[in-house]
């Protein structure tokens, strides 16, 4: 497993992998879901996501295979305020790579990015009350749990959620 930039070329298997999970994933991720509907619109989306790191907004890397090259998931830092400095991550993984600390192993390599190559201090995650399986894979990366935010999260559906939030600190290392 690794996790590397998002290019143009990884169009078709992003495009593939998301749409085997449209349902599954459209509730958290919905700009994800409404920007991959064909692959000429997912190629756009990955154009500005490549826009987005050349401008130093937002960071977004897809989890691979590392023996066969096959898309498992994704991970992302966003919301960064530089003058914090802060930001926060988002991630998912498809189903049937569930369970097998996948998504762990990403997060402390994005974590490694965070704090290292951006200099950030503070990372957080913002994650629903009962997907358990994500709040396992902060907890097992250091982070702690805040608080709960009300109402801070609109679904797909158009839903307000509660979330609670989770951080580590560079000094938490």
């Amino acid at each position: 497993m690794r996790i590397e930039n998002i290019r143009e070329a990884d169009a078709k298997p992003f495009f593939e992998a998301i749409s085997n999970e449209r349902e599954r994933l459209i509730t958290y991720f919905p700009l994800t879901i409404a920007e991959t509907n064909s692959l000429r619109s997912t190629k756009r989306y990955i154009r500005s996501l490549i826009n987005e790191r050349f401008n130093k907004t937002m960071y977004f890397y897809l989890i691979k295979n590392a023996s066969n090259e096959e898309v498992v998931g994704m991970v992302f830092i966003k919301n960064i305020v530089y003058r914090v400095p802060k930001a926060e991550i988002g991630y998912f993984i498809f189903e049937k790579y569930e369970g097998k600390g996948i998504t762990t192993r990403a997060i402390k390599g994005l974590l490694s990015i965070c704090f290292e190559k951006l200099k950030l201090e503070r990372v957080y995650a913002r994650i629903a009350p009962t997907n358990i399986g994500s709040q396992k894979v902060v907890l097992k990366n250091g982070f702690q749990l805040e608080g709960r935010m009300r109402n801070d999260f609109r679904t797909a559906d158009g839903e307000l959620i509660d979330v609670e939030m989770y951080a580590i600190l560079k000094s938490d290392q």
